[in-house]
């Protein structure tokens, strides 16, 4: 009826449809879910909780008033469902295991950090457009501060830079002297590289103005 043609194009059609239900199972079930409390986390995620409270993070965190109000629940969305199914697909998770799309997991950071003038262009960075998510690089339950560890976070995609760095003729990023987000804004901007300025030139010009 169809043709061979027809088959495989209905084929594909249902391959797609029933890829894209898979991954959005998880967000579409939290929208029936309802918010538990921080009590209720704690009764699974004690030593996570603790971690967190004594984050940089979560001091910050304490002005804000949709984090007192629903706390964990502020960015993992509400637990209802989570509680009676505790697995990733009934709850939002962070990271590279997550059920949720690099986007989805950014989107709940940027909910507090679009206003920063550093974030300003995250949309149009390579990290976002190659799938690259605020929790790959920033860890908020681990350690004081959420800031990503240079260059050694940097170093474990970009391997390349990694080489050039320990050559003979090289900027000092071993020794502490200089830092890949000191030419480099990782959030996004509108130049080539995600250099902090219009041209490579000019940016090397910041610190060698006598060249």
């Amino acid at each position: 009826m169809y043709g061979l043609k027809g088959v495989i194009r209905l084929a594909l059609v249902g391959a797609l449809v029933l890829s894209v239900t898979t991954v959005f199972t998880g967000v579409a079930r939290a929208d029936d879910a309802a918010y538990v409390g921080t009590e209720t986390c704690l009764e699974c995620h004690d030593e996570m909780g603790a971690a967190f409270s004594a984050s940089l993070h979560s001091k910050a965190w304490e002005s804000s008033g949709d984090y007192q109000e629903n706390s964990c629940e502020a960015c993992h969305g509400p637990g209802s469902l989570h509680v009676d199914d505790p697995s990733k697909e009934t709850i939002m998770t962070f990271g590279e295991d997550s059920m949720q799309s690099a986007d989805q997991q950014s989107d709940t950071c940027l909910g507090c950090h679009s206003a920063s003038q550093e974030i300003a262009l995250w949309d149009m960075g390579m990290h976002a457009k190659r799938d690259v998510s605020c929790s790959s690089c920033h860890s908020i339950h681990k350690g004081y501060s959420p800031l990503a560890a240079m260059p050694e976070t940097c170093y474990s995609c970009h391997l390349n830079v990694k080489i050039e760095a320990n050559k003979a003729s090289r900027h000092p990023i071993k020794e502490g002297e200089v830092g890949c987000n000191d030419c480099h804004n990782p959030h996004g901007t509108l130049s080539d590289a995600q250099i902090r300025d219009e041209s490579t030139n000019q940016l090397c010009y910041q610190c060698h103005a006598d060249k």
